[in-house]
């Protein structure tokens, strides 16, 4: 979905380091992916494109994949950790509202004759 480029701008430069450094990212990128789709109702995967209006996501995956990086990086400091945890809040707290304020619209299945059948 994004990349590290995309996000460098929007996360710690220490967690863009060792995401850079490292393999840490495509982890981090699954995690993430998976709370915005659980949260979302969406089933975006790692090569998906964001479209324009995806790209709000940008903000919310980056702090996802910055809480999700702190795993993998020794001895962070306690601030940097409330840091990724508050991040982490306030990205679900995103995901939420506009999961509340744009709710899925139910598939349909079939239409016969103008009747929908789900």
């Amino acid at each position: 979905m994004f990349s590290i480029a995309d996000i460098k701008h929007l996360i710690n430069p220490a967690v863009e380091r060792a995401l850079s450094q490292n393999n840490f990212f495509p982890a981090a990128r699954r995690n993430a992916l998976d709370v915005i789709n659980k949260t979302l109702g969406s089933n975006f995967t790692e090569s998906s494109s964001p479209s324009p209006a995806d790209t709000w996501l940008a903000l919310p995956f980056a702090w996802l994949v910055e809480f999700f990086t702190l795993s993998y990086i020794s001895n962070p400091s306690d601030e940097f950790r409330q840091r990724a945890e508050f991040k982490y809040s306030e990205a679900l707290r995103l995901l939420k509202s506009y999961a509340n304020a744009n709710p899925s619209k139910p598939a349909r299945c079939a239409e016969i004759e103008g009747i929908t059948s789900l």
